[in-house]
């Protein structure tokens, strides 16, 4: 049950809020004439140039269209659709492509780390071909011992370095996700307890 946003390899759930403006365009939607056309590419409609757009509904049936060029009609925003099955080309209210140009991307959960760094006693990294690093909060001393180099590490130390993963959210998906590509991106495996 939910939406799911797709593009090439990659498939995501789609949260409410970011469809919701799509879909109040799309029972908003107004035309204001048919254009007839033979030359499509002018109104930025074809491969390479519109946006396309597929729509299941309920009832199994498959909507698709594509969204073409923007233009002012008598001072106002209007975008060339074509509808699959239609004849002509639909002048629109309203600008479009600012709604429906998204990637998968823009429908994704940006979120990867969701803890507070001083919430986490033990970290481990684990990289292939080498043993497991091990680190352990000492509650005591307010520091961390290591298994690497039999090291104490002060905890801000730690601390800063674990909130540095913070900035791993928001960052877009990775250009090879495909588990063909597993050995040549996984690089180490980060555990916190």
């Amino acid at each position: 049950e939910g939406w799911v946003a797709s593009q090439d390899d990659f498939a995501v759930r789609g949260a409410d809020s970011t469809l919701s403006p799509m879909l109040a365009v799309l029972q908003e939607m107004r035309s204001l004439r048919i254009v007839h056309s033979k030359q499509r590419d002018t109104l930025s409609i074809g491969p390479q140039l519109s946006i396309h757009v597929e729509l299941l509904l309920k009832n199994g049936r498959k909507e698709m269209f594509e969204i073409g060029r923007e233009i002012l009609e008598n001072r106002q925003p209007a975008t060339f659709v074509e509808i699959d099955r239609h004849d002509g080309i639909y002048l629109t209210d309203k600008h479009l492509r600012r709604i429906f140009g998204k990637s998968v991307d823009d429908f994704r959960d940006k979120t990867l780390f969701s803890f507070a760094p001083t919430d986490v006693v033990d970290l481990q990294i684990l990289k292939p071909g080498i043993d497991t690093l091990n680190w352990q909060r000492t509650d005591s001393l307010d520091l961390w011992n290591t298994n690497a180099t039999f090291q104490l590490l002060p905890d801000a130390a730690v601390q800063q370095w674990l909130s540095a993963l913070d900035r791993l959210n928001k960052l877009p998906f990775a250009s090879h996700s495909d588990e063909a590509h597993v050995a040549e991106n996984l690089k180490a495996i980060l555990v916190l307890h």
